[in-house]
Protein backbone atom coordinates (compact mmCIF):
# COMPACT_ATOMS: atom_id res chain seq x y z
CA UNK A 1 0.00 0.00 0.00
CA UNK A 2 2.60 2.42 1.09
CA UNK A 3 4.82 1.39 -2.31
CA UNK A 4 1.33 2.44 -4.36
CA UNK A 5 1.12 5.93 -2.32
CA UNK A 6 4.68 6.81 -3.45
CA UNK A 7 4.49 6.46 -6.97
CA UNK A 8 1.24 8.43 -6.98
CA UNK A 9 3.29 10.95 -5.27
CA UNK A 10 6.04 10.93 -7.30
CA UNK A 11 4.33 10.93 -10.80
CA UNK A 12 2.15 14.12 -9.26
CA UNK A 13 -1.38 12.66 -8.75
CA UNK A 14 -3.39 13.13 -6.25
CA UNK A 15 -3.19 11.09 -3.73
CA UNK A 16 -6.32 10.05 -1.32
CA UNK A 17 -6.40 12.84 0.87
CA UNK A 18 -6.54 14.69 -2.12
CA UNK A 19 -3.45 17.01 -2.46
CA UNK A 20 -0.32 16.58 -4.59
CA UNK A 21 3.60 16.85 -3.55
CA UNK A 22 4.86 16.18 -6.51
CA UNK A 23 6.57 20.08 -7.74
CA UNK A 24 5.17 21.41 -5.08
CA UNK A 25 8.43 22.91 -3.14
CA UNK A 26 9.51 19.40 -2.18
CA UNK A 27 13.28 19.03 -2.08
CA UNK A 28 13.47 15.89 -2.85
CA UNK A 29 10.99 16.33 -6.04
CA UNK A 30 14.64 16.52 -8.74
CA UNK A 31 14.99 12.94 -8.34
CA UNK A 32 11.61 11.85 -9.14
CA UNK A 33 10.81 14.81 -11.36
CA UNK A 34 12.06 14.39 -15.18
CA UNK A 35 13.87 17.02 -17.39
CA UNK A 36 11.23 18.88 -19.07
CA UNK A 37 11.19 16.94 -22.67
CA UNK A 38 12.51 19.26 -24.73
CA UNK A 39 15.56 19.57 -22.54
CA UNK A 40 16.11 15.89 -23.20
CA UNK A 41 15.57 16.42 -26.92
CA UNK A 42 17.84 19.36 -26.87
CA UNK A 43 20.40 17.89 -24.80
CA UNK A 44 20.48 14.39 -27.24
CA UNK A 45 20.70 16.37 -30.28
CA UNK A 46 23.40 18.18 -28.98
CA UNK A 47 25.26 15.33 -28.10
CA UNK A 48 24.68 13.40 -31.27
CA UNK A 49 26.03 16.75 -33.06
CA UNK A 50 28.92 16.60 -30.95
CA UNK A 51 30.00 13.23 -31.12
CA UNK A 52 29.61 13.27 -35.23
CA UNK A 53 31.89 15.93 -35.07
CA UNK A 54 34.55 14.11 -33.35
CA UNK A 55 34.41 11.19 -35.68
CA UNK A 56 34.48 13.89 -38.71
CA UNK A 57 37.57 15.02 -37.22
CA UNK A 58 39.26 11.36 -37.14
CA UNK A 59 37.91 10.67 -40.30
CA UNK A 60 39.82 13.98 -41.83
CA UNK A 61 42.98 12.79 -40.18
CA UNK A 62 42.21 8.93 -42.47
CA UNK A 63 42.22 11.07 -45.25
CA UNK A 64 45.05 12.65 -44.82
CA UNK A 65 46.98 9.65 -44.17
CA UNK A 66 45.65 8.35 -47.50
CA UNK A 67 46.67 11.61 -49.35
CA UNK A 68 50.33 11.15 -47.89
CA UNK A 69 50.54 7.95 -48.65
CA UNK A 70 49.93 8.55 -52.16
CA UNK A 71 52.46 11.47 -52.41
CA UNK A 72 54.99 8.74 -51.02
CA UNK A 73 54.25 6.17 -53.02
CA UNK A 74 54.61 8.93 -56.18
CA UNK A 75 58.16 10.20 -55.05
CA UNK A 76 59.19 6.11 -54.34
CA UNK A 77 58.00 5.38 -57.80
CA UNK A 78 60.16 8.40 -59.58
CA UNK A 79 62.88 7.78 -57.56
CA UNK A 80 63.05 4.17 -58.63
CA UNK A 81 62.77 5.02 -61.96
CA UNK A 82 66.08 7.27 -61.61
CA UNK A 83 65.47 8.71 -65.07
CA UNK A 84 66.88 12.57 -65.08
CA UNK A 85 64.76 14.75 -67.68
CA UNK A 86 66.54 15.39 -70.31
CA UNK A 87 65.73 18.71 -72.14
CA UNK A 88 64.54 22.40 -70.61
CA UNK A 89 60.55 21.78 -70.95
CA UNK A 90 61.29 18.29 -69.29
CA UNK A 91 62.84 19.55 -66.29
CA UNK A 92 60.58 22.57 -66.02
CA UNK A 93 58.01 19.90 -66.04
CA UNK A 94 59.87 17.59 -63.26
CA UNK A 95 60.25 20.58 -61.10
CA UNK A 96 56.55 21.74 -61.33
CA UNK A 97 55.74 17.65 -60.58
CA UNK A 98 58.31 17.76 -57.47
CA UNK A 99 56.97 21.59 -56.48
CA UNK A 100 53.20 20.23 -56.37
CA UNK A 101 54.21 16.82 -54.66
CA UNK A 102 55.86 18.63 -52.17
CA UNK A 103 52.83 21.08 -51.96
CA UNK A 104 50.94 18.22 -51.26
CA UNK A 105 53.18 16.30 -48.84
CA UNK A 106 52.75 19.69 -46.42
CA UNK A 107 49.23 19.66 -46.77
CA UNK A 108 48.68 16.08 -45.81
CA UNK A 109 51.51 16.83 -43.20
CA UNK A 110 49.28 19.90 -42.17
CA UNK A 111 46.41 18.14 -41.90
CA UNK A 112 47.74 15.60 -39.29
CA UNK A 113 49.49 18.06 -37.35
CA UNK A 114 48.17 17.82 -33.71
CA UNK A 115 45.35 20.05 -32.43
CA UNK A 116 43.76 20.66 -29.53
CA UNK A 117 40.12 19.39 -30.52
CA UNK A 118 38.00 19.35 -26.86
CA UNK A 119 35.58 16.09 -25.69
CA UNK A 120 33.07 17.52 -22.94
CA UNK A 121 31.97 17.42 -19.87
CA UNK A 122 34.11 17.46 -17.63
CA UNK A 123 33.91 14.18 -15.60
CA UNK A 124 35.10 16.48 -11.89
CA UNK A 125 33.10 19.48 -13.05
CA UNK A 126 30.21 18.07 -13.69
CA UNK A 127 30.25 16.06 -10.16
CA UNK A 128 31.06 18.87 -8.34
CA UNK A 129 28.64 21.19 -9.60
CA UNK A 130 25.59 19.03 -10.20
CA UNK A 131 26.09 16.76 -7.56
CA UNK A 132 22.68 17.75 -5.88
CA UNK A 133 21.25 19.78 -8.98
CA UNK A 134 17.65 19.78 -10.57
CA UNK A 135 17.89 17.65 -13.94
CA UNK A 136 17.19 20.13 -16.17
CA UNK A 137 19.95 22.38 -15.05
CA UNK A 138 21.96 19.84 -15.31
CA UNK A 139 21.21 18.68 -18.99
CA UNK A 140 21.35 22.59 -19.59
CA UNK A 141 24.64 23.13 -18.50
CA UNK A 142 26.22 20.56 -19.91
CA UNK A 143 24.53 21.67 -23.51
CA UNK A 144 26.15 24.25 -23.12
CA UNK A 145 29.55 22.88 -22.35
CA UNK A 146 28.89 20.98 -25.63
CA UNK A 147 27.92 23.78 -27.66
CA UNK A 148 30.54 26.17 -26.51
CA UNK A 149 32.98 23.08 -27.63
CA UNK A 150 31.60 22.32 -30.82
CA UNK A 151 32.47 25.93 -32.00
CA UNK A 152 35.68 25.74 -30.33
CA UNK A 153 36.58 22.65 -32.40
CA UNK A 154 35.30 24.47 -36.01
CA UNK A 155 38.43 26.30 -36.13
CA UNK A 156 40.27 22.49 -36.13
CA UNK A 157 37.75 21.35 -38.63
CA UNK A 158 38.57 23.81 -40.62
CA UNK A 159 42.13 23.84 -40.52
CA UNK A 160 42.26 20.52 -41.27
CA UNK A 161 40.20 20.54 -44.11
CA UNK A 162 42.42 23.62 -45.74
CA UNK A 163 45.12 21.40 -45.73
CA UNK A 164 43.21 18.33 -47.03
CA UNK A 165 42.28 20.59 -50.11
CA UNK A 166 45.86 21.49 -50.68
CA UNK A 167 46.67 18.22 -50.57
CA UNK A 168 44.18 16.96 -53.43
CA UNK A 169 44.55 19.49 -55.87
CA UNK A 170 48.03 19.41 -55.37
CA UNK A 171 48.43 15.51 -55.34
CA UNK A 172 47.21 15.18 -59.31
CA UNK A 173 49.10 18.12 -60.42
CA UNK A 174 52.15 16.91 -59.46
CA UNK A 175 51.37 13.53 -60.91
CA UNK A 176 50.31 15.03 -64.58
CA UNK A 177 53.18 17.27 -64.70
CA UNK A 178 55.37 14.24 -63.78
CA UNK A 179 53.75 12.13 -66.18
CA UNK A 180 53.98 14.96 -68.72
CA UNK A 181 58.07 15.01 -67.97
CA UNK A 182 58.60 11.66 -68.86
CA UNK A 183 55.94 11.66 -72.05
CA UNK A 184 58.44 15.07 -73.08
CA UNK A 185 61.60 13.56 -72.66
CA UNK A 186 61.05 10.18 -74.34
CA UNK A 187 60.64 7.51 -71.79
Amino acid sequence: MFGLIARVVASGEVTDDGSSDAGQGNPEDWRTTPAHQSAAIVHAEVADAFHRQLAYLGELDTKGSFVVAGVVAVLVAAVALGHVPQGPHAQDLAGMAIFFLLGALVGGCFTWWPRQAGDVPNPRYTRERHWNAIAEHVLRDITDQRVHQYEGNLRVVRRKVLGLRLSIFCLPLGVIFGFASLMISGH
